[in-house]
């Protein structure tokens, strides 16, 4: 929980991995990744993006445009975007997170529900209820099976499902799934 220290230590290795390997190694790849990591965890979604940019171009240089890394950056970036309200920035970037964690790992795959899970997200914030329904219950099997019945994640994307839900006038089936978020929160207490 120290982001300041861990941000200032990677910004040191960053200079000196610049120095011995260049801009265009996985090495200074991982330190700017890490760099992005930490300024989006202290909520700096904005400054992190450079970071995060850097590390993408030479992932998709060295390791190609469908890597598992390639695709972490995409959703740490179109996160940020979506964080910032430029959806349609957010939206490409997290499509192509989406597409990646699919092709690598399968539906049934917990990163894949992460970035569709972002994908919900954006289109809740854009307006888009059905996209973001759909996105949503396809979230929700994938955490049941591979995060199980009583993951706060699952929790989590019951509850905002079940508000798009109400926003629709769906408010039967949205109360379902409160109900079941609750049960789940009720069992992690």
């Amino acid at each position: 929980g120290k982001f300041k220290e861990a941000e200032a230590a990677y910004h040191k290795a960053l200079v000196v991995f610049e120095k011995a390997y260049g801009e265009d190694n996985l090495d200074v790849a991982h330190v700017n990744f890490n760099i992005a990591t930490v300024m989006f965890d202290e909520g700096q979604k904005a400054e992190a993006l450079p970071y995060a940019r850097k590390a993408q171009q030479v992932y998709e240089g060295q390791l190609g445009g469908t890597s598992v890394s390639t695709a972490t950056v995409l959703c740490m970036e179109g996160d940020a975007y979506r964080a910032m309200k430029e959806y349609r920035e957010a939206e490409g970037l997290l499509r192509r997170c989406a597409d990646i964690r699919e092709a690598d790992g399968g539906v049934q795959n917990a990163d894949f529900a992460d970035a569709i899970y972002s994908l919900a997200q954006l289109y809740v914030a854009e307006g888009k209820y059905a996209l973001a329904d759909s996105r949503f219950k396809l979230c929700e099997k994938i955490r049941e099976s591979t995060v199980g019945l009583t993951s706060p994640q699952l929790a989590q994307t019951l509850e905002e499902h079940a508000a798009l839900l109400k926003s629709m006038g769906r408010t039967k089936e949205a109360d379902k799934l409160s109900a079941l978020a609750a049960a789940i929160r009720r069992n992690q207490n």
